[in-house]
């Protein structure tokens, strides 16, 4: 018997770290493995039984067929085809699903105002298109009927011993905006406008009265307008809570469908993209309202782009942590093209972050049929059948996971104290002002790449998270402390007031980091020496130590540690994007509580080799061997 429980994949209650596959995943009807004609029960057989054979042990799939109204106002479900993939992997294969129950909507009773309309007040163009989140958020005809339905398939699947778990929509969020462009943007749905007006009297910012004579703007507004720079930064917030509230009430409606299974989504990976602000994600909201979280991660893990992938798992990591819980790459890359040690280097980030679950995206290639979006692009196989380059190490490294799998899931992700303030203010704001140039987004991204490689472990919250602050934060990073909200700005003074320490990064004069607030420019300039530290120089100034230190600019480190402390798993990856091979080197990791730790074992597709470490102090010495593309220490 499969079951998560809180996030974490148990068979027969034994923990595994759930290593899954996309198999008929998607509502695109043109997105198919197969040619027409093919025998689609067959090809699905010899499929699934390979994709088992080569060591996943979770389906992602969709219960894509129609559904329909009942004359009674009850919600039709009925799901063959999904049905025979459950029943198959369930009897045949032994291994469970995690289902996604909806597409882009349901309209049954034909609502005419149904989509979000543009700036413009034209409708969104039918989907499959940018969004998976087409209709109006705020109808509230078409919330109740997306309830309902998401309840309905839920239940449907109530009694199906393969499925544990249901998807939420898939990478829901609203349609990019190109600002430059003033390119379609929403939503100007009347509901929406209305429901907008009633979240600015709530929220307090202003009376009942003045919020029915405002309209959001339809274009990006003047930055040297103030007015209109606090008014569009409220209507993208606005925005994303709805987002949020949206996905956390279906999850509430699909566990009054089938409590037994767990909700999720598939939330996308740009948090902390330029511009992320006007798609309305977010991640902490989501963790706190589903049993787990989700998201998407097609973020190479090598060069420049190794921090943008870090940052966006240790968001997804941070975000799930602060609540117990814990996060999934619900798609993963499984790119056609994609090389073995690619596939080896993403594989050990993820598996050594803290995530507990990995579906890569997807087993079989979309079959070319015309007006297919990503024909031959996604798969570990062709859609003829034919092996990828990276098929033989994908099998390797699934083998290598499982047999590690217990050092994953029963070990949480080790906490130096160390974090960046994650404001959704600060990136509504900074779009407003700036658009894709938004200071906080640009400033997390140096800030997490200094401390990374300074050698520190990276967290991220929220400010009201700190005054309980279950991060145990102890040096707090301010990408750009002029566009948090008052609320926040007072939260964070008083995490400094407790002992916490607050750290500023000057974006616009020397590019070091302050001890501090930033202090006001029109000071003498003696006051601005701390300026002048750098990530690392200005937490040693307060004794917090890197966690790790190595020769090699290229060695990613990321580090667990056992629920019981009696082990650390440590992914090291070679981050070279021109693969050359790390010279072998000292590793030194600078930990509390290893007085215990005897023996340090290195495991890669080569095999296993024994290290040498030594003890020093607080210190654990460990002499590397050369790194060709990435591994996992596990020291006992």
């Amino acid at each position: 018997m499969y079951k998560i429980t809180n996030g974490i994949l148990f068979h027969d209650q034994l923990p595994l770290f759930a290593l899954g596959q996309s198999y008929y995943s998607s509502f695109n009807r043109k997105k198919v493995p197969i040619a027409p004609g093919e025998n689609r029960r067959e090809q699905m057989e010899l499929d699934l039984r390979e994709m088992v054979d080569c060591g996943f042990n979770l389906l992602r799939t969709a219960a894509a067929e129609p559904v329909a109204l009942r004359e009674d106002g009850t919600v039709s479900c009925y799901y063959p085809w999904t049905d025979e993939m459950l029943d198959f992997i369930h009897n045949e294969l032994d291994i469970p699903a995690l289902v996604r129950l909806q597409g882009y909507g349901v309209n049954f009773s034909g609502q005419s105002d149904f989509m979000m309309l543009d700036q413009y007040d034209n409708p969104m163009p039918e989907p499959p298109n940018s969004t998976f989140l087409p209709f109006c958020l705020h109808h509230p005809v078409c919330r109740q009927e997306n309830g309902d339905m998401t309840e309905a398939a839920a239940r449907y699947f109530r009694h199906n011993p393969a499925v544990v778990a249901n998807l939420i929509f898939n990478e829901p969020h609203y349609a990019w905006m190109d600002p430059e462009k003033n390119s379609p943007f929403y939503d100007f749905n009347p509901h929406a406008i209305q429901a907008w007006r009633k979240w600015m009297t709530a929220k307090g910012y202003c009376k009942e009265s003045e919020a029915q004579k405002l309209n959001p703007l339809r274009r990006m507004p003047l930055s040297c307008s103030p007015e209109e720079v606090e008014l569009f930064t409220h209507w993208l917030l606005f925005r994303m809570e709805s987002v949020n509230q949206f996905l956390g009430d279906m999850g509430d409606r699909a566990a009054a469908g089938n409590p037994a299974a767990s909700n999720t989504t598939c939330q996308i990976a740009w948090i902390h993209r330029p511009g992320s602000a006007m798609l309305g994600i977010e991640y902490f909201t989501l963790a706190e309202r589903l049993d787990f979280l989700g998201i998407t991660d097609y973020l190479p893990n090598a060069g420049p782009a190794r921090f943008f992938s870090g940052m966006t798992l240790d968001a997804a990591e941070s975000a799930a942590a602060t609540f117990a819980k814990h996060a999934w790459l619900i798609e993963y890359n499984c790119r056609t093209n994609m090389t073995g040690n690619e596939w080896i280097r993403e594989t050990v980030a993820a598996t050594t972050s803290g995530i507990k679950g990995i579906i890569y995206y997807n087993f079989r290639a979309d079959y070319p049929i015309p007006g297919t979006p990503e024909p031959e692009q996604y798969g570990l196989i062709f859609s003829d059948r034919r092996h990828t380059e990276k098929y033989e190490t994908v099998k390797q490294m699934n083998a290598l996971v499982t047999r590690l799998s217990h050092f994953f899931v029963t070990a949480e992700k080790e906490r130096g104290g160390i974090a960046i303030l994650d404001s959704a203010h600060a990136r509504a704001m900074g779009f407003a002002a700036a658009g894709c140039f938004a200071p906080c987004i640009i400033n997390t991204r140096h800030i997490y790449a200094d401390l990374i490689q300074a050698g520190y472990q990276v967290d991220f919250t929220r400010a009201c998270d700190l005054v309980s602050n279950p991060l145990k934060i102890k040096a707090l990073f301010l990408p750009f402390f002029d566009h948090l909200s008052e609320e926040e700005k007072t939260q964070v003074r008083a995490f400094e007031a407790k002992g916490g320490k607050l750290i500023s990064f000057d974006w616009g004069f020397y590019g070091g980091y302050y001890p501090s607030e930033p202090p006001a420019y029109s000071r003498d300039f003696e006051l601005h020496r701390d300026i002048f530290q750098d990530a690392a120089g200005v937490l040693e100034r307060l004794n917090l130590l890197p966690v790790y230190e190595n020769s090699s600019r290229h060695l990613g480190v990321r580090i667990l540690r056992a629920n019981d402390n009696s082990y650390l798993t440590v992914g090291l990856i070679n981050t070279d994007p021109l693969e050359k091979v790390i010279s072998p080197s000292p590793l030194t990791l600078r930990l509390p509580d290893t007085g215990a730790f005897a023996r340090a074992e290195l495991y890669t597709l080569d095999g296993v080799e024994q290290l040498c470490m030594t003890k020093k102090a607080d210190q654990l010495i460990i002499d590397l061997p050369q790194l060709k593309v990435a591994g996992y220490l596990i020291i006992q």
